[in-house]
């Protein structure tokens, strides 16, 4: 049996709803974060913000994405995968999809919740070990990021560390 569809108008609503979010966001981030983050790379090694190099900053932006895509990933699929996960069945009852999609129940319907929840632990794992990284690599460093910012104006630029 085959769970209940979106009808074409609902698809288009649907997609126009989450457009009126993305498209903003993309130009926020191409036309203003992109641009400020890599000044703020270029000049953060001769920098100290509270006591930390700058550096550190600019990597744990880079490497703390996995773990906030992993959150992003419990947040949206959380709810609805523990009670795929309860009832076991796939897609849950009443619930619209976009293809027809057959009820799929028990194993069947957890592995899903087990491909997830595998997902969201590597990105964490990922995550730290990009953290811990970074930490090591700022620390190691540290006299090449002072003296190549002591007698020079200009900041050294993060792409030749």
């Amino acid at each position: 049996m085959n769970a209940p569809e979106y009808t074409k108008k609902e698809k288009q609503i649907y997609a126009l709803k989450h457009a009126a979010w993305i498209f903003p966001l993309f130009a926020f981030g191409q036309f203003y974060f992109l641009p400020a983050y890599k000044k703020f790379s270029d000049l953060a090694p001769c920098q100290s913000y509270f006591g930390i190099n700058g550096a550190y900053f600019v990597f744990t932006l880079l490497y703390a994405a996995p773990i906030f895509t992993a959150l992003l990933l419990g947040l949206i699929y959380g709810k609805e995968y523990v009670r795929v996960f309860r009832l076991a069945q796939y897609p849950l009852p009443n619930q619209k999809t976009f293809t027809p999609t057959l009820y799929v129940y028990g194993f069947k319907a957890r592995i899903r919740i087990c491909i997830l929840v595998f997902v969201i632990v590597v990105q964490i794992l990922i995550g730290i070990h990009g953290l811990i990284w970074s930490t090591d690599y700022v620390r190691s460093n540290l006299d090449t990021f002072n003296k190549n910012c002591a007698g020079n104006t200009e900041a050294m630029p993060v792409s030749t560390l």
